[in-house]
């Protein structure tokens, strides 16, 4: 029933969106300032598109975002981040924990092309950084227990290519896709408090890609 009414909302909503001219008053100053916000995580969880057992997600790394306007060019970033932590305890004494725990930013630089008087097109490029630390500690006994730590950052830059509908003066929908180099260095650690042969400490390097397909869905909203 909840969906059966948000539908209705969106589509009224829709109706007098479409209804308002791309761009109302032509003596108007045009907006230069962009948030954009990654809807696909909502759109998601509405459309219960995760139900399935063979269910495959291509996740954004950025949550919400700044453009600033200049022209046709437009100066971006981007952020993102997720916490995530749990706890459990085993008959009754023994607690055990993990916790992962992710940062990323994005500086870059996009320019754009108009295609028709709702679509456009940009293309440009990042700047990238990443952070992730997670920490594991299992407990099998009072006097034995084992903390794993890792801790990564990432470093890169990559290409994008990206679609603007245009709804109305304000608001946007887009998508893009963008091919990351990334360079990886990870330092982990192993401590056992029983067994202090098996503790560890390493570091290590890794270049690699990654392709990001055009998926997402973002909001672009201009004022």
């Amino acid at each position: 029933m909840k969906k059966i009414i948000l539908t209705s909302l969106l589509f009224f909503a829709g109706i007098f969106l479409f209804g308002q001219s791309h761009y109302s008053d032509s003596t108007a100053e045009r907006p230069k300032n962009v948030i954009v916000i990654d809807a696909t995580g909502l759109l998601r969880q509405f459309f219960n598109f995760n139900t399935g057992t063979n269910y495959y997600y291509f996740p954004n790394d950025y949550i919400i975002g700044y453009r600033r306007k200049f022209g046709r060019n437009e100066i971006r970033l981007n952020i993102g981040g997720q916490i995530s932590q749990s706890s459990d305890v085993q008959n009754d004494t023994l607690p055990g924990k993990s916790s992962n725990n992710t940062f990323s930013i994005a500086i870059g630089y996009e320019r754009h092309r108009h295609l028709t008087r709702r679509w456009s097109m940009y293309y440009g490029g990042d700047l990238i950084y990443g952070y992730r630390k997670s920490i594991y500690l299992s407990t099998w006994a009072l006097n034995n227990s084992e903390n794993d730590k890792s801790v990564t950052n990432t470093y890169g830059f990559g290409p994008l290519l990206g679609l603007i509908f245009g709804i109305n003066r304000r608001m946007q929908l887009a998508t893009e896709t963008n091919y990351q180099f990334l360079y990886e260095k990870e330092v982990s650690s192993r401590i056992n408090t029983l067994y202090p042969q098996y503790n560890s400490h390493a570091t290590g390097n890794e270049t690699m890609t990654n392709f990001i397909p055009p998926v997402s869905l973002i909001l672009r909203i201009q004022f």
